[in-house]
């Protein structure tokens, strides 16, 4: 019996070097990805679902997540145990995963994958969101810049020809915002056909254009033609 219990207390004692040694190897891995997800600098959480226990001391079900995300100011991969007494305390629900007990760790290596893909799915819409924004800031930058261009420019700078700048400025126009300001049709009564397209085009280049013509004036125009 004794010889037994011997036996049994060795091989205990090198099984837990094992486990140790591999839940030192675990927990290894784990910080790896967590710092490789730190130095992208993602800036984007996502989640992935582990499972979920009934618990009626807690209120109903527990649901235990691996997430990556930030926490007290610091991103990293977290463990939440979401119950309906912590609904609405984020950092009460969460914990790093470093500080996890080890079954939550090994489970987490599980869902590790799938976090990874939530992360990538998030990311894109993140940057199609941004994509999309910038493109607004910079329609409005751009009206921006030209009424601030449009402030202080002369006709002399739209580098007309000699024949176009002659014509324009015979019409008393002295700067852009003047000639904008004009329609189309304002100007083909005064100008010829080539000197109004040179100015339509040299206003293009600079992202602006001639008055639009209103609708009720195109029609009267139209039925006058």
């Amino acid at each position: 019996m004794t010889t037994d219990i011997r036996v049994s207390l060795s091989k205990l004692h090198s099984i837990s070097q094992e486990i140790n040694q591999a839940s030192d190897s675990l927990t290894a891995e784990l910080n790896f990805v967590e710092a490789a997800l730190g130095k992208l600098n993602l800036g984007v959480s996502a989640w992935a679902r582990m499972h979920d226990e009934d618990s009626d001391n807690l209120g109903g079900p527990v649901v235990y997540s691996l997430g990556y995300s930030k926490l007290k100011g610091k991103w990293g991969l977290l463990i939440e145990e979401d119950h309906a007494r912590m609904a609405d305390d984020f950092e009460e629900r969460c914990m790093f995963l470093r500080h996890a007990s080890r079954e939550l760790r090994m489970e987490a290596a599980e869902h590790l994958g799938t976090l990874l893909e939530n992360l990538c799915e998030k990311g894109a819409k993140l940057t199609e969101e941004i994509t999309k924004r910038a493109s607004e800031a910079k329609e409005i930058a751009t009206v921006l810049g030209n009424s601030l261009e449009l402030d202080g420019s002369l006709i002399e700078d739209l580098e007309l020809s000699v024949r176009s700048f002659s014509e324009v400025k015979n019409l008393g126009i002295t700067s852009v915002r003047e000639l904008v300001q004009m329609t189309e049709h304002d100007l083909s009564l005064r100008l010829n056909r080539r000197s109004l397209n040179e100015v339509k085009e040299v206003l293009a280049a600079k992202g602006l254009s001639l008055r639009r013509q209103s609708e009720e004036h195109e029609q009267l125009i139209n039925g006058q033609a």
